[in-house]
């Protein structure tokens, strides 16, 4: 199952093929360009994260959250065991390109996936806990992190998947 929450399997194999086609797309513009593509489908879906999004601190939130997407996913790429040799240049390359900040936030994530050991089934949710901590720059409620954290990390998640297999 694809998790492209609201978007249509026309939709989905559009997205994916056109990423595909880019001469230049990597897994980052793949992370990059759907977090942005189902953000409104999110919000419609989850009105506690437009209300994290209206209540940010910062001037673009919908900017932080592409950036935070983008960020997650691609550390997500730099830590996972079935990158290729090369991979890892090609993702730091292209996530700088989006933006130059986002290498330090790479790093940030890494270390906060790092901090202790989980179980398989607690990786989405830290992954969404960290994004969402990131939107608020605090520390998430229990009921934003019930409702949203596993929507969140599961996405990004999927999307890494979808890419690969799209490749392969």
């Amino acid at each position: 199952m694809r998790i492209y929450l609201g978007f249509s399997d026309k939709i989905k194999v559009k997205l994916l093929n056109t990423m595909s086609d880019t001469k230049d797309s990597s897994i980052v513009d793949a992370i990059n360009l759907t977090s942005i593509s189902v953000l409104t489908t999110l919000i419609d879906k989850y009105p506690v994260l437009k209300t994290i999004l209206n209540n940010s601190k910062s001037k673009r939130p919908m900017d932080d959250w592409d950036f935070f997407m983008t960020a997650a996913g691609s550390g997500l790429v730099l830590m996972s065991s079935e990158s290729f040799l090369g991979e890892h240049d090609v993702v730091k390359n292209r996530a700088t390109e989006i933006n130059k900040d986002i290498p330090r936030a790479i790093d940030d994530f890494i270390s906060f996936m790092n901090k202790e050991e989980r179980s398989d089934d607690m990786v989405a949710p830290t992954i969404g806990l960290w994004v969402l901590w990131n939107l608020k720059q605090e520390k998430p409620s229990y009921d934003e992190m019930k409702e949203l954290t596993l929507v969140i990390g599961n996405f990004l998640l999927k999307i890494i998947a979808d890419w690969r297999s799209s490749k392969s």
